[in-house]
């Protein structure tokens, strides 16, 4: 979907945020001394900022419950086509057909026998999917071992190399058959079949009023089930306000435009979202007739057919509760199969007087930046002079913030549900069916338009992580491309929604092993003086790996600083409040020990966290300690949102206003050890795993050089962490039992994923 101009807007909407803004800090909190940053130079003089349009705001959402839907899991369904993941009316059943283990293949050859229940005898075989885990064993497994492979596991889904032969008999005989893929026949599977079940072909709405000057979003898409059918989907969406029609026509301010192909009638000028046409008039098609919003027809034989499709149209003034109506058909019979409705959006405009304290979040996530190789943090080297500039001069920075494991999936399941990582219920992935409300559903259910642009991976859909996004994009991992296309999307998407209220996540993995840069960037950082000034402890065969690292930083920094001056441009920045954080360090030998997730030393523990926007004091520094958990609540807290049910951080607005938090405040962490577990709390920092127990103290040994290790531990340290291990324990397990399944299944990825995944390393 592509804007016809820049300044192309697709109006979204608001929930009126957090009155009044943030207080200014003082140069001097209550016990807390917060230190100026420096004037930092180098920023380029831009043009005055131009005002932004007039705001609308989502005044709802009409989810499943409004079309009389129960989603399968009591959360939004979600579906994906291609790149991007949305929120759905309706969603296909999933219906388990086969699950087998220790499958081998024979003469080049796997083959399963299964059993078709009458319900999926006739589906086509573009309903079925199949996926699998390889296990590099052809020996005989017990049934422990297997359970290993598969709950730590993912599943992949076999693209291509498998069928379905039936036996024309007999319905419900068929037999699964493989070809050897990237296992190359050898090993063996545990492998999962799986019919996707019809939607329903006509969908209506319970009533709901239809605001003044309203509008009304559309998202609708042809899946891959569709695939190959003789005519086209017919897609259409109607409004149904009883007898007699609308009356009257949907009035506009100005110019409202929406995106693609189609146009809008009414009042002002509304262009309709996607192809065909979006009417803004009021009144039917005859005495009594549904009023056609929208009509669209998708070939589901050309190349490219499965993508999301849209459209912006005026809703009529009525004065009375009207219905919508979404139906798909193909060849003017019900379609069951292959498409699905994204869930609609009412919006309509923002008084001049509530739109002051109407923010916007965007979240920008540099995976694997350590704190400490930011220049504006104290490093060196000048890794970061857009971060400095525009963040931390213009922002409030924490010192002194830890991630709650040092790998990716883990501290970023943390940060959207602010559960420790002993908490979650299955660490670093989320099903539907637990019952855990994410940062982007609290702000999405706050009126926020939603959208996340990321690198696959860690941070994809199936893990968890596209619950409530309007907009999910995963895009593919291109290892010397990374961050290119998010920042893009991210710069598109601002300016076309200038005139609505939105949550926007931006995930790079550019700063992430392999560290790859432009050319441009190899000449920077390659002075032999400069490791006169950097850490001694690197060993000299890592000195390369961090001047490469440093280059990557420098590369995104610059990515940063497109994209914040494109909130200048728009004129978003002054009520936009932008953090900037990451998820993890990095280590490069400090103490024995590369990459991350590993350890439980600073360098991999300690990340970057600036605030700034409107309320947030300029030029700020805090020494008071932090964790990743507390970014939601804190967010939730500044925009007047209620704070997530189960989270377990605490909101930083009170640091914020000038104010403190107690300094012993116990901040939990965990890494790749299934019995170690540590915390922090004021200068001390206590680690517990198999071989015993190491306390340092912080404040004296920062490098943590002089382990304490001697000795039984003190009972303060030992109490701090059994207490959070038997409150972490009982909520995992309430988590569990409260879900429909009790334990999930694993995420199951795609062929894509899976090279992302074997790329930054994190499967074989």
């Amino acid at each position: 979907m592509a804007p016809k101009d820049a300044n192309r807007s697709r109006r979204r909407a608001v929930r009126r945020g957090f009155a009044g803004g943030v207080a200014v800090v003082a140069a001097f909190g209550a016990g807390l001394a917060w230190l100026a940053v420096p004037p930092l130079g180098g920023a380029a003089e831009s043009e005055p900022a131009p005002r932004p349009k007039p705001l609308e705001r989502i005044v709802r959402r009409l989810g499943p419950e409004a079309f009389g839907v129960q989603p399968p899991a009591g959360r939004f369904s979600v579906v994906q086509v291609n790149d991007q993941a949305r929120e759905v009316v309706a969603s296909p059943a999933r219906i388990s057909i086969a699950h087998e283990r220790g499958v081998l293949f024979r003469d080049g050859v796997a083959r399963v026998p299964v059993k078709l229940p009458p319900e999926v005898a006739s589906f086509p075989d573009s309903s079925f999917e199949l996926s699998l885990i390889h296990v590099p064993f052809e020996i005989e497994l017990d049934e422990k071992t297997l359970d290993g492979f598969e709950t730590k596991g993912r599943f992949k889904r076999r693209e291509s190399a498998w069928r379905l032969e039936r036996d024309p008999k007999d319905p419900s005989a068929a037999t699964l058959v493989l070809l050897p893929g990237s296992e190359k026949g050898k090993g063996q599977l545990i492998l999962r079949l799986d019919a996707l079940g019809p939607v329903p072909s006509s969908l209506t709405s319970e009533p709901f009023e239809l605001p003044r000057n309203g509008v009304l979003e559309l998202g609708w898409a042809a899946t891959p089930q569709a695939a190959g059918g003789a005519a086209p989907l017919a897609f259409r969406a109607m409004l149904d306000c009883g007898e007699g029609g609308g009356e009257g026509e949907g009035e506009g301010e100005g110019e409202r435009e929406g995106e693609g192909e189609g146009e809008g009638e009414g009042e002002g000028e509304r262009e309709g979202e996607g192809e065909g046409e979006g009417e803004g008039e009021g009144g039917g098609e005859g005495e009594g007739e549904p009023l056609v919003l929208h009509e669209d027809t998708v070939d589901t034989k050309a190349d490219g057919f499965a993508r999301w499709r849209d459209a912006t149209v005026n809703l009529p003034t009525i004065a009375k509760p009207c219905r919508l109506a979404l139906e798909a058909k193909r060849d003017g019979a019900p379609a069951t199969a292959g498409a699905v409705w994204a869930i609609p959006r009412v919006l309509a405009p923002v008084p001049a007087a509530q739109a002051r304290d109407d923010w916007n979040i965007v979240l920008i996530d540099l995976d694997t930046l350590r704190a400490d190789h930011l220049s504006g943090f104290g490093y060196p080297r000048e890794t970061s002079p857009h971060i400095d500039a525009e963040l931390i001069g213009k922002g409030t920075s924490f010192l002194d913030v830890s991630t709650s494991f040092p790998r990716t999936d883990v501290s970023h399941l943390s940060l959207f549900t602010s559960l420790w990582a002993a908490a979650q219920p299955t660490q670093g992935r989320l099903a539907a069916e637990h019952p855990v409300k994410t940062l982007a559903e609290a702000v999405r259910d706050a009126g926020l338009e939603t959208a996340a642009f990321t690198e696959n991976a860690l941070v994809g859909g199936p893990f968890g992580f596209w619950f409530g996004y309007d907009e999910f994009t995963e895009h593919p991992y291109e290892t010397d491309k990374r961050g290119k296309a998010v920042f893009a999307d991210g710069i598109r998407w601002v300016r076309e929604h200038a005139d609505r209220r939105f949550f926007l996540f931006l995930h790079t993995y550019k700063v992430h092993d392999p560290w790859l840069y432009a050319p441009e960037y190899a000449k920077l950082f390659t002075r032999p003086d400069d490791w006169e000034k950097l850490d001694p402890r690197i060993p000299a065969d890592q000195r390369k790996n961090v001047d490469d690292y440093d280059r990557t930083i420098r590369e995104a920094d610059d990515m940063v600083g497109e994209f914040l001056a494109e909130l200048d441009r728009t004129g978003l920045a002054a009520r936009t409040l932008v953090v900037l954080f990451s998820d993890h360090g990095e280590a490069f030998g400090e103490h024995k020990v590369l990459s991350h997730g590993l350890a439980y030393h600073q360098e991999q523990l300690r990340i970057p966290l600036v605030l700034r926007g409107p309320g947030i004091a300029p030029g700020a520094r805090t020494e008071v300690p932090a964790s990743i958990v507390d970014v939601a609540p804190t967010l939730l807290d500044l925009i007047g949102a209620p704070p997530l049910p189960l989270g377990q951080g605490t909101s930083l607005r009170p640091v914020l206003e000038g104010g403190t938090l107690p300094a012993d405040r116990p901040l939990y962490f965990k890494w790749l050890n299934p019995n170690g577990s540590g915390v922090r709390y004021g200068r001390w920092k206590f680690i517990r795993n198999d071989v015993g127990h190491e306390l340092f103290d912080l404040e004296q040994d920062p490098k943590e050089s002089e382990p304490q290790r001697k000795g039984p531990a003190r009972p303060q340290d030992a109490e701090l962490l059994d207490r959070h291990g038997r409150e972490s324990t009982a909520l995992r397990e309430s988590l569990l039992e409260k879900s429909h399944q009790g334990s999930t299944a694993p995420p199951i990825v795609n062929d894509r994923m899976q090279k992302a995944l074997e790329a930054l390393g994190y499967v074989d």
